[in-house]
């Protein structure tokens, strides 16, 4: 039902829903907050490509 190109398009718009939170939580918490946030940043970062390599 789905081709690769919808994956691809939905994988962007959930790293762009990321990117939202991630400003949104910079405004809320200030900038304090994100020296720890961008360490878990990178990890869930780098989870993901991890994932889509593995998958592809």
């Amino acid at each position: 039902m789905f081709g690769e190109d919808d994956m691809y398009s939905y994988s962007y718009l959930y790293m762009l829903l990321f990117v939202l939170l991630f400003l949104f939580l910079v405004i809320l918490f200030g900038f304090d907050f994100v020296n720890n946030f961008i360490i878990c940043m990178f990890y869930f970062c780098f989870v993901y490509i991890m994932d889509v390599l593995l998958c592809c």
